[in-house]
């Protein structure tokens, strides 16, 4: 019974499940009343399954660190098998591969899928004896590179088993480090008179105003010309390095596509490369 502008309807699908992934049912919705001159709907097409993959979300950080733990940093998680009252399912070898996702309303594909590190591959299998096993990968590209879009993980069977749901992970940001004030070893040399006099002038020492340039970048009231050489200097060589890291980036070769198996499908072991012109980048950082 419809109240108000909608309801709530919970069904169970009873049928057999097939090893045709064409295969699927849908579920049409109409009304009783004749009189009604309402039209009926059909749901998405529905596959039906016999288990599902599954991890647990709480294992999942909002944010993951890349750089932070050096090049043995990864994200750890358990995969299951369940079936449809949620127990594990036993003595089921299942072979299953891992993809990176954007977190958009498509759930897109990454392009580039070389930026998924897993180790052992991403073709992975669930243990018959426990019904789980535990994977380890790293995302080896910020988020930032990405127009900021969050990352998740889809997990599925392979092809030949239609029975098993994927999974996707909860989302997740890929960030370098957490962020830390940069502190400047000050030169142990004393300071001019005249230095010294020009920084009490403006109500700071010589190492808090150096100390400050390299949390924030000089630009407002007079910082440049306030500026000790040496910490203006500093200050330079980093933001320069910073640059040259995001750019690099940029001349890295991307992932388009995928080559076609004989029978049609995606043969992800073949990835097919494209790369843009790196000239204008390089003028670019030489010229900085």
């Amino acid at each position: 019974m419809l109240t108000g502008d909608a309801s709530k309807i919970i069904c169970k699908i009873e049928g057999a499940v097939t090893d045709n992934a064409a295969t699927k049912v849908l579920i049409r919705i109409l009304i009783a009343l004749k009189e009604e001159r309402i039209s009926s709907v059909f749901t998405r097409p529905i596959h039906l399954v016999k288990y599902k993959l599954w991890i647990d979300p709480h294992e999942w950080d909002d944010v993951w660190y890349r750089d932070e733990g050096g090049i043995d940093s990864c994200v750890v998680a358990q995969v299951q098998l369940r079936q449809a009252d949620g127990s594990i399912s036993l003595g089921n070898l299942v072979s299953f591969h891992l993809a990176i996702h954007y977190d958009d309303a498509d759930s897109t594909i990454v392009t580039d899928q070389s930026i998924l590190n897993v180790t052992g591959g991403c073709n992975q299998t669930i243990n018959p004896e426990t019904g789980s096993t535990l994977i380890k990968f790293r995302i080896e590209e910020l988020s930032k590179h990405h127009q900021g879009l969050d990352f998740k993980l889809l997990i599925a069977a392979d092809s030949t088993r239609y029975d098993i749901a994927p999974v996707y992970s909860p989302e997740f940001t890929v960030r370098s480090q957490p962020y830390k004030q940069r502190r400047l070893n000050l030169d142990t040399r004393p300071s001019t008179e005249t230095e010294e006099e020009n920084m009490e002038s403006h109500g700071t020492s010589s190492r808090e105003r150096a100390q400050e340039l390299l949390i924030a970048p000089p630009g407002k009231e007079g910082d440049v010309a306030d500026a000790p050489p040496a910490a203006l200097a500093l200050f330079n060589v980093i933001d320069w390095a910073n640059r040259v890291v995001d750019d690099l980036y940029t001349l890295k070769w991307k992932v388009v596509g995928y080559e076609t198996k004989p029978d049609g499908n995606v043969d992800y072991s073949s990835p097919v490369y494209d790369s843009s012109n790196p000239n204008e980048v390089i003028s670019n950082l030489i010229s900085k």
